[in-house]
């Protein structure tokens, strides 16, 4: 219905006001909070918490000194509780280091 819309519509809003902005390895992210707490406790569970203001650059992204090919695999483990990892064993264990950097099993 047109009202079950409008509060879909208003959760989505409300969300995206409590967005981060990630500069990892010069490639910018843009996520929830939500999404950051998701499958945790990790270190972006922690970044995201109001217990840890985290430091943002003039442009307003938390800056994260690691390689961005793989990120975009973390966030989607983040969301959805899994991921399709790459075929190559060598891309895999990219991710796989990724992830132990972050705290995320």
């Amino acid at each position: 219905s047109f009202q079950n819309s409008c509060e879909d519509a208003r959760d989505i809003n409300q969300r995206q006001a409590e967005c981060r902005y990630m500069d990892v390895g010069g490639a910018h992210f843009h996520t929830s909070v939500d999404t950051l707490k998701m499958q945790g406790p990790h270190l972006f569970s922690v970044l995201a918490s109001e217990d840890f203001p985290s430091e943002v650059n003039g442009d307003g992204y938390v800056f994260v000194d690691r390689d961005s090919r793989w990120f975009g695999l973390i966030l989607d483990y983040l969301r959805e509780g899994t991921v399709l990892l790459p075929r190559s064993a060598v891309q895999r264990n990219a991710v796989r280091r990724e992830a132990e950097y972050y705290g995320i099993e």
